[in-house]
């Protein structure tokens, strides 16, 4: 196993194992302890996927030493502000059976409730981190979700500087810029997600790359995040799986493993389309593949903020640009079941996806 070192000198496996919607008991437990005997070190999980106690057995049913795993989870927007901090923590330490954990993020930067004075509540809330991080209860402290502007006002008001940032990450979706404004800032980051829900697997450059070295896509999708310098979070509760994306240390990606541009750009002729000009969807399908950002849940939790949120996306020059002008007025006529949330969207709403799919009939 490969270890990383964030800003404070804390070791971290350059790999880790996720759980979101891993459901809690049996399939977690086994997830987990599969994970570990297989040479995972790092546990993600979170107080939102309700699992935290599954994750804590199947740690236990692995028989590895505490102190040799790497154990992460997450404030819920429910409990943002100081106090509420605090207790969210004595509860997710209880859930997980623990006397210290080694990572706590905030999960998200704009809960609902405070989408209008986030800025005030990230402050209260890292208070509180800074407060069991001083204590020496968290072995280090970060964020998830975190874009530039919520990282630039997080920097600037606090003691203790973040030392992760977990966030979407995967070829089709680099996330460069906040890449880039993290190492500059001596921020690790995780990627969530990174292999695509395996959306990539049949992009012929990835299946060439894969080929070349006797891979599989999703472990070349695996190693293209860690040479990156992000630490990849994958997830499977299948045991082949869970070993497959592991076995990404005996090789390195070349020159002419060139993935992301002509990966874009092989995304282009499917997913740039302006609705305005375009016929309107039927009942059946509006939207087959929903995935950039978990976005539904996005606008769920931030409605306020979304366009503010997304802001980032406006580039004219991606490869993978949708525009959807009156967007919430065309979605809220179609009735699948995947676009209520995007129903709520703003208007002329501008962002960018890269596995998103228009069916029209």
């Amino acid at each position: 196993m490969d270890y990383k070192t964030l800003s404070n000198g804390v070791k971290i496996p350059s790999i880790g194992y996720g759980t979101y919607k891993t459901p809690a008991g049996e399939v977690c437990v086994d997830g987990v302890r599969k994970a570990v005997e297989t040479g995972y070190r790092l546990i993600d999980t979170a107080a939102f996927y309700g699992n935290e106690e599954s994750v804590k057995d199947g740690v236990i049913d692995s028989k590895v030493c505490r102190n040799d795993i790497f154990i992460t989870t997450k404030l819920w927007n429910d409990d943002h502000g100081y106090d509420n901090a605090l207790r969210a923590f004595e509860k997710s330490m209880k859930n997980l059976g623990l006397d210290y954990l080694d990572l706590y993020l905030i999960h998200w930067p704009i809960p609902l409730a405070h989408r209008d004075d986030w800025q005030k509540t990230v402050k209260e809330t890292w208070k509180a981190f800074e407060r069991l991080y001083d204590e020496k209860a968290i072995r280090s402290i970060g964020v998830s979700n975190f874009q530039e502007r919520h990282l630039e006002y997080l920097l600037d008001n606090c003691n203790v500087a973040p030392m992760v940032d977990q966030i979407e990450i995967h070829v089709g979706y680099p996330e460069t810029s906040v890449v880039d404004y993290c190492k500059a800032k001596n921020i690790a980051v995780e990627a969530w997600a990174p292999i695509a829900k395996g959306k990539a697997f049949e992009i012929p450059v990835v299946k060439e790359v894969a080929a070349r070295h006797g891979k599989t896509p999703a472990q070349v999708l695996i190693r293209w995040c860690m040479e990156k310098g992000v630490i990849p979070l994958p997830k499977s509760v299948t045991p082949s799986r869970i070993e497959e994306n592991f076995d990404v240390f005996d090789f390195t990606l070349s020159a002419r493993d060139v993935i992301t541009d002509t990966f874009t750009l092989s995304l282009k002729s499917i997913s740039t389309i302006s609705l305005p000009d375009a016929p309107l969807p039927t009942t059946s399908t509006l939207l087959s593949e929903i995935f950039v950002f978990d976005f539904s849940r996005r606008i769920i939790s931030t409605p306020s903020a979304v366009s503010t949120e997304f802001s980032f996306l406006n580039s004219s020059t991606s490869p993978y640009l949708i525009i959807f002008t009156d967007f919430s007025s065309r979605i809220r006529r179609a009735s699948s079941s995947k676009s209520n949330a995007y129903a709520r969207a703003p208007h002329g709403m501008r962002f960018v996806s890269s596995f998103m799919t228009l069916t029209f009939g």
